[in-house]
Parts: C-alpha cells; sequence; structure tokens
C-alpha cells in the first residue's frame, strides 16, 4: 500500500513538473524557410482581409467565398502564421505572444466564413433581412479583427524579416 502510494505521488509530481516545461520548447525542429517567406503570404493577406470585411458587411457571399478559398488556400493565412510564430529567428521573449496572436489571427479568419458559426438554412439571399445582417456584421467583424490581430503579430517579427515580406508581397502585387 505504501509503496503504490509513494509511486502515484512520483508519477503526480513528474506529471506536474512536465506540465510546466514550455511547448515551444519541446518543438524538435523549426520551420527551415527564412522567415520573411513565411510573412509575405501575411502581408498579402491583409488586403484581402479588408476586402473580405467589405464584402461580408455588403452580403455578397460569392466574392466572400472566394476571397477565403484564396487566403486559406494559395496563401495558407494560418499556416504561415504558425510558422512565423515558431521561427528561430523569433525572439524567445516574443514567440509566446507571436504564437497567441497566430491562433487568434487564424481563429478569426476561420469566423469569416458565417456558415461555420451559425445554423443558417436554406441558400444565401433567403434567411431574411435581420438574419442576413446578422451574418454581414460577423464576417465583416471578423476579417476586421483579424486584420487587426496580423497587424500586432507583424509588430512582434523581426523588423528586418517584415521589411523584406513587405517588398516581395509589393513587387509581386505589381508584376
Amino acid at each position: 500500500m505504501t509503496r503504490r502510494l509513494i509511486i502515484g505521488g512520483v508519477a503526480t509530481a513528474a506529471a506536474a513538473a512536465f506540465a510546466l516545461v514550455p511547448t515551444d520548447s519541446l518543438r524538435v525542429t523549426r520551420p527551415s524557410k527564412p522567415l520573411f517567406l513565411y510573412l509575405e503570404p501575411v502581408i498579402a493577406a491583409l488586403p484581402l482581409l479588408a476586402q473580405a470585411g467589405d464584402a461580408g458587411s455588403e452580403a455578397r457571399w460569392d466574392e466572400l467565398a472566394g476571397l477565403l478559398s484564396t487566403i486559406n488556400g494559395p496563401l495558407a493565412l494560418p499556416a504561415n502564421l504558425k510558422a512565423a510564430a515558431a521561427h528561430a529567428d523569433v525572439d524567445p521573449e516574443k514567440r509566446v505572444r507571436a504564437q497567441a496572436l497566430s491562433r487568434d489571427a487564424g481563429e478569426y479568419v476561420a469566423q469569416i466564413d458565417y456558415d461555420a458559426y451559425f445554423d443558417s438554412v436554406g441558400g444565401v439571399g433567403t434567411k431574411g433581412g435581420a438574419r442576413e445582417l446578422q451574418f454581414a456584421q460577423f464576417s465583416a467583424g471578423a476579417a476586421k479583427a483579424a486584420a487587426g490581430r496580423i497587424d500586432q503579430f507583424l509588430r512582434v517579427m523581426p523588423g528586418e524579416a517584415v521589411s523584406a515580406a513587405r517588398e516581395r508581397a509589393a513587387a509581386r502585387a505589381a508584376a
């Protein structure tokens, strides 16, 4: 009986000690590409988020769906946010903040699609004026909140990486 209590106590203490280890320090590998390559699609997504906010507020659902497919598809915004937040070039003290901001931004991007959060039976435009307004306000608010979190995220990132990413994003947009 005493031996079981001792083993149980040691196991509990070990589990508690392991729980105190930051998850980031357990990461075996870090993203391998230069940080600015992860930040470039994040910066390229900002104007699309502004367009998504406008499309959402005006209940242009087809346009909003197209913007979301670009944001989540080719730009892979949530994945690039996560990779940039975990990058070795990010100061370890800022990494925790960056990871929290990347999670928040990813959640807000997911919320832009009102269909994922509301029980919306029926086709687009058939839900009634008040419901349609509620969906529009929700989508527009989520897009604005996502852009705000991304702005905060970029302020946490190293300045030279953000500058390089902005230059590359501007060059691609001009081409």
